[in-house]
């Protein structure tokens, strides 16, 4: 990701969540984008993705989240879920899904260069 297209992104994402009315602490805007997709691509529901957040090692890698021996590990409550992962719908990734592909143009079109001129 460029930065550019990681503010237009979580840009998305701040215009769907009023951050001073938003659930629980503890979820970053990150978090709440990484376990939406989760929820999205899997089919799941909370229950499930209480257990994939606080126990699939993957996907907390993905979240940040480091699980070091001896230390209290970050538990996602299912509370905390609920308020927060509503705001990823299928809109949404569509949205996020459309600045990706037109990063992914722009980045080709770097790459390739201009078009040659033609006779």
């Amino acid at each position: 990701m460029t930065e550019e297209l990681s503010e237009q992104v979580f840009g998305l994402l701040e215009q769907r969540i009023e951050l001073k009315k938003m659930g629980r602490n503890g979820l970053s805007l990150w978090e709440i984008l990484v376990l939406g997709v989760v929820r999205l691509t899997v089919g799941t529901n909370y229950d499930r993705l209480e257990h994939i957040a606080n126990y699939d090692s993957l996907v907390r890698e993905l979240l940040g989240v480091k699980d070091e021996f001896g230390k209290e590990k970050k538990q996602y409550s299912l509370t905390s879920l609920k308020e927060n992962i509503s705001y990823i719908d299928e809109s949404f990734l569509v949205d996020v899904n459309e600045l990706i592909v037109k990063a992914g143009y722009s980045l080709l079109k770097k790459k390739m260069g201009p078009k040659p001129k033609q006779k």
